[in-house]
């Protein structure tokens, strides 16, 4: 987060301003005359006039006070009162009455009063201008800060392009005019501006940052660092430019130099919550979590107020596969600011990785509502419609994203995971490809690739792909379960383990990870240790199917006796026998179904015969008779790729099974497992 820096300003005390005339000309000699040697003037007459006069009328010694309250009370509302008085005494010379103006406009700027302000101001400028020069140029600048207050920049650069008129020597009104150029987003001018300004002060630190914020908004990050450079050169406790020059150290990747100059604005102001929102996301840029973390913790302790910190820490927690807490923090961003674009992205992402697809949709639908060019939104909307199998909408969503930023690889990793999901997998792995050459750090297009390459039956090139992710990416906790998923297809079931272990050590409430590692342990024989991650998962996600038909398969007796509906008799169910060719079909049926009448011996059958035509011709009637159409059909989909090669399938999550070896006629074996893309 940047900003211009206006400066701080005394807006009620005509004598601040008057270093906006260069000091040591005869200009500032006159200006600090008319300002301070006036008022002297004014009081030694009254003195005279009480000692000569000892008679004289209440009405005088009301018209002092007014003028010295007039220019001096503290109080607002005194100025006021003091000031109209002035203002309305016909006796009062056209000067007197035009500082009248201009003190009463002043305690309205400080009361915030910003109409009545430029009103008095506007009067104080219709005042013979013989009187004092300089004093109207600082009339036009005050009603410019007055109206830029009210975001009216361009009646705000008309008054300060009349105070330079007046005063071209003015440094302060230079600055302003620039930050009034750079709030309507006119950089080169205000560029220009905070160049004339650097040309009269050459040690004018606020200037400088600045320059350099203007060339920040323009991407010109190079000269955006030697600008800010020769800010902290001046002042070298200048917080705001240590900031700054840490946000474009960032954009230009360079996250240890940002980091360390957050530091140093965190340094020279300690209680500077962006500093520490910004630093955190600085870390979390290096995967560093928990100096991240400890960063938006100190930012939200610091400004409750600050929704930026609350939505960077959601973030943070998606990373780390805390999603309830990741959309809590979200909706605190929300909550402090309900336009605000990326908390609406962050949440619908977020929404997204814990299944809630509808919830998903209606946040990035806001966000394009809210930003109809939001390429992210669209490109995340894209994955939530994919995953409610509505494939034409999605890349419907991919391609408006790609038209918005051709150079954004979100909207290519999004299509091309749509186009993974409808099983066309040469045109996702083109647009994984394309993603990951517009942004060669984006891990999670490698894992998307490398599940493309893994569904086509491409083991090493999708292990190249996992492999990539976690080096750019150490706590990607999905890309260890992709690869482990690998390993358990290749039959290496211990370096599964191991990744599988590691996936829940980064993303404890990670369930595919423990239903996977459960099978590996059981591939390997350990089946109390396999047991245990079944429960695990079943505690994560009680909906869990697999952990939950592999717990029911471990009861004392390892047979368990279900009714055959079909053979009105109970019959023994060989339960891992069932699950075996469940898995090897890419179906989970209740054992209800799974171990009744037809289905039952259909499956038995392909469980000895893997490729019996007749076997899965059979099962396909016999789930069609009892509703399970689309189990049928993946089943049969599944065969026939089996059969004929290796073949995967996608029903919304990420499983792995053990390795089994299928026979077909002239072929010794092939291999086939359990899969979705991301």
């Amino acid at each position: 987060m940047s900003a211009f820096d206006g400066g701080k300003r005394d807006p009620g005390a005509l004598a601040n301003v008057v270093h906006d005339v260069p000091a040591g000309t005869k200009r500032a000699a006159r200006l600090r005359k008319f300002i301070v040697t006036g008022r002297r003037r004014a009081r030694s007459s009254v003195a005279v006039l009480l000692h000569v006069a000892l008679l004289c009328t209440c009405v005088v010694v009301f018209a002092a006070s007014d003028r010295e309250d007039c220019a001096d009370a503290d109080n607002p509302d005194q100025k006021i009162a003091s000031c109209s008085r002035l203002i309305a005494d016909d006796a009062e010379s056209a000067p007197n009455r035009a500082q009248a103006y201009r003190n009463r406009g002043a305690a309205y700027y400080d009361k915030g009063a910003f109409d009545r302000a430029i009103a008095d101001f506007s009067e104080a400028v219709k005042i013979d201008a013989s009187v004092v020069p300089p004093y109207f140029a600082l009339a036009y600048s005050r009603r410019g800060l007055a109206v830029a207050e009210k975001k009216d920049y361009d009646q705000a650069i008309a008054d300060y392009s009349e105070a330079i008129k007046l005063n071209p020597t003015s440094i302060e009104v230079y600055k302003d005019r620039g930050v009034a150029y750079g709030n309507k987003n006119d950089y080169d001018r205000a560029i220009a501006d905070f160049s004339q300004a650097i040309k009269l002060d050459p040690n004018y630190a606020l200037a400088y940052n600045n320059r350099g914020f203007a060339y920040f908004r323009k991407n010109d990050f190079d000269r955006a660092i030697v600008d800010y450079t020769e800010a902290v050169k001046r002042n070298p406790n200048y917080a705001l430019a240590y900031n700054n020059r840490g946000n474009a150290y960032f954009r230009t990747n360079d996250y240890d130099r940002a980091i360390s100059d957050y530091s140093e604005a965190i340094r020279r102001n300690s209680n500077y919550p962006i500093a520490y929102d910004n630093r955190g996301f600085a870390y979390a840029q290096k995967n560093d979590y928990d100096h991240a973390l400890a960063d938006y913790d100190e930012a939200v302790r610091r400004n409750p107020r600050l929704a930026s910190a609350y939505a960077h820490r959601g973030v943070l927690y998606q990373a780390k596969g805390n999603y309830d807490r990741a959309i809590a923090d979200l909706n605190e961003a929300i909550a402090r600011d309900s336009s605000y674009v990326y908390a609406y992205e962050r949440r619908c992402n977020a929404h997204y990785a814990k299944k809630n697809y509808d919830a998903a949709i209606a946040d990035c639908s806001e966000a394009i509502r809210l930003n109809p060019k939001d390429d992210f939104a669209y490109s995340i909307r894209g994955f939530a419609y994919a995953a409610k199998r509505d494939y034409d909408v999605a890349i419907a969503d991919g391609n408006e994203a790609i038209r918005l930023n051709p150079k954004s690889g979100s909207g290519y990793n999004s299509r091309g995971s749509a186009h993974s999901a409808k099983r066309e997998y040469e045109a996702a792995i083109a647009d994984f490809g394309e993603a990951i050459r517009l942004s060669p750090k984006m891990f999670a297009a490698y894992g998307n690739r490398g599940n493309a390459f893994r569904n086509r039956g491409n083991l090493d090139l999708a292990l190249a792909d996992f492999d990539q992710a976690i080096e750019i990416n150490p706590n990607y906790f999905q890309g260890y379960n992709y690869r482990g998923l690998v390993y358990a297809a290749r039959g290496d079931h211990s370096r599964a383990v191991s990744d599988y272990t590691e996936a829940i050590r980064l993303a404890p409430a990670y369930a595919e990870a423990y239903v996977n590692r459960g099978l590996a342990y059981k591939a390997l024989g350990l089946t109390a240790n396999a047991n245990s991650d079944f429960q695990l998962a079943q505690s994560i996600d009680p909906s869990d199917q697999i952990s939950k038909s592999q717990l029911a398969a471990s009861l004392p007796g390892g047979l368990q006796t279900i009714t055959g509906a079909e053979r009105g008799a109970d019959a023994p169910i060989d339960v891992d026998a069932v699950s075996a060719a469940m898995n090897r079909l890419s179906i989970a049926l209740p054992m209800d179904i799974a171990g009744a009448g037809s289905v039952k011996r259909s499956l038995d059958d392909l469980n000895r015969e893997p490729c019996d035509q007749q076997a899965i011709v059979a099962l396909g009637l016999a789930l069609d008779k009892v509703g399970r159409k689309r189990e049928a059909a993946n089943a049969q989909l599944s065969f026939s790729k089996a059969c004929g090669g290796y073949t995967l399938r996608e029903d919304g999550r990420e499983y792995a099974v053990s390795t089994v070896r299928l026979r077909r006629r002239g072929d010794s074996g092939n291999r086939i497992g359990q899969s979705q893309s991301a």
